[in-house]
C-alpha cells in the first residue's frame, strides 16, 4: 500500500505571499521616487527659465546702454554732461531691458542708476584705469520668482564701457514650501 504524503503548501504559501509584499513595497518606493523626480525637473526647468529671463534682460539692457553710449559719442558730450544723460535715461534703459520678450514672460523688473566716482562705493581707481572712467552705471533685474541678475558698467571719459559686474543670484524667499522635495497632501 502506497503511503501518500501530504504535500506542505504553508511554507511556500508563506513565502510567496512575503515576495509579494515585497514587489509591492518596491513598486511603491519606484513610484514615490520617480513623481519626486519629475517634481524636482520641473522646479529646476522653471529656474532656470528664470535664469535665462534674467541673463535676456542684462543683455538687452548692454544693448540699449551700447545705442546711448553711441548716440552721447557722436554728440561729442563732455563727460559730466555724458553721466547725467545717463543717469537721466538709466530707468528708462531698464525698463525697455525687461520688456524684451523672454524677460517680460517671466514677468522681470529692472531698475538702474548712475554713480560718479564720488558717489560710488568702490573706488573709481579699481575698475579701470584712473582717468579713463567717469563713472559706473548699475543695472538690476528680478524675476517674479525672486531670480536676480545685477550688471555693473564702468562708464568711460570716450563714451565707452566695461563691465565690472555681472551677477546672478536667487533672492531669499520665504516660501516653505517652495524647497520641500516631498510634498505629501
Amino acid at each position: 500500500m502506497a503511503r501518500s504524503h501530504p504535500v506542505r503548501i504553508g511554507v511556500l504559501n508563506l513565502l510567496v505571499v512575503v515576495i509579494a509584499l515585497s514587489l509591492a513595497v518596491l513598486a511603491l518606493l519606484a513610484l514615490v521616487t520617480a513623481q519626486a523626480g519629475a517634481r524636482l525637473s520641473e522646479r529646476q526647468a522653471d529656474e532656470l527659465h528664470q535664469v535665462y529671463a534674467a541673463e535676456a534682460a542684462g543683455q538687452q539692457f548692454l544693448a540699449v546702454v551700447d545705442a546711448q553710449l553711441d548716440q552721447l559719442r557722436q554728440s561729442s558730450a563732455d563727460p559730466q554732461q555724458m553721466m547725467r544723460m545717463l543717469d537721466a535715461a538709466a530707468q528708462s534703459c531698464a525698463q525697455a531691458a525687461a520688456s524684451a520678450q523672454e524677460a517680460a514672460e517671466a514677468g522681470t523688473t529692472g531698475e538702474a542708476h548712475a554713480l560718479t566716482p564720488e558717489q560710488s562705493a568702490t573706488p573709481i581707481e579699481h575698475l579701470a584705469p584712473t582717468g579713463q572712467t567717469i563713472g559706473v552705471l548699475i543695472g538690476s533685474f528680478t524675476t517674479e520668482q525672486n531670480q536676480n541678475l545685477t550688471c555693473t558698467l564702468a562708464i568711460h571719459a570716450d563714451a565707452t564701457y566695461e563691465v565690472i559686474g555681472w551677477k546672478q543670484a536667487k533672492l531669499w524667499s520665504d516660501d516653505a514650501n517652495s524647497e520641500r522635495l516631498l510634498i505629501t497632501e
